[in-house]
């Protein structure tokens, strides 16, 4: 995800200080895409210094002076271009811990690799389990459509790691028992 355009996506519906942006974009996205303030803030000056936003001093509430951050017609103009410019890269990304662990397979005993991979199908289960719930729960509201596709989408990434892990299960028990 281009967390530029991300950004960008959510200042063209409203203004917002980063906290908020941070948490749009989590609430949004979910755990497929969390974010830190220090790839956030950056990503604010470098769009700030590029015109395609400005800042707005406001008095906090309760303490701190906050900025508030507002997209410029420039760039409205550069999310709109990117937006129509489809189709999109689908970026298939395995950068997960778990991936890095099947490499190294061979390195521990097979009943606890077995183990581990018996945890980590009971993880990718849970969080499917959230989110058909999320998504029920948005489809029960009829709201936010787009999040209902891309909640649909994790649900199904999520189904086919599920249907990969209960395949992976079954090779490795049937490798081991030879």
């Amino acid at each position: 995800m281009s967390l530029k355009y991300a950004v960008l996506g959510f200042l063209y519906e409203d203004a917002h200080h980063g906290y908020e942006l941070k948490q749009r974009i989590e609430e949004n996205f979910g755990e497929a895409c969390t974010i830190s303030y220090g790839q956030l803030y950056p990503t604010l000056h470098k769009l700030a210094d590029t015109g395609y936003v400005r800042k707005k001093r406001e008095s906090g509430k309760r303490a701190l002076d906050k900025n508030v951050y507002i997209i410029t017609e420039k760039g409205r103009r550069a999310f709109r271009e990117w937006f129509e410019n489809s189709p999109k890269k689908n970026q298939f990304s395995i950068k997960d811990e778990f991936t890095f662990f099947l490499l190294f397979l061979g390195k521990i005993k097979p009943d606890k690799t077995c183990e581990i991979i018996k945890k980590q199908l009971s993880q990718v289960i849970t969080r499917c389990d959230r989110y058909r719930e999320k998504l029920r729960r948005l489809k029960k509201e009829r709201r936010n459509s787009y999040r209902v596709y891309l909640i649909t989408k994790m649900v199904y990434h999520l189904e086919a790691e599920i249907k990969w892990l209960n395949d992976l299960i079954a090779s490795y028990s049937e490798h081991t028992q030879r």
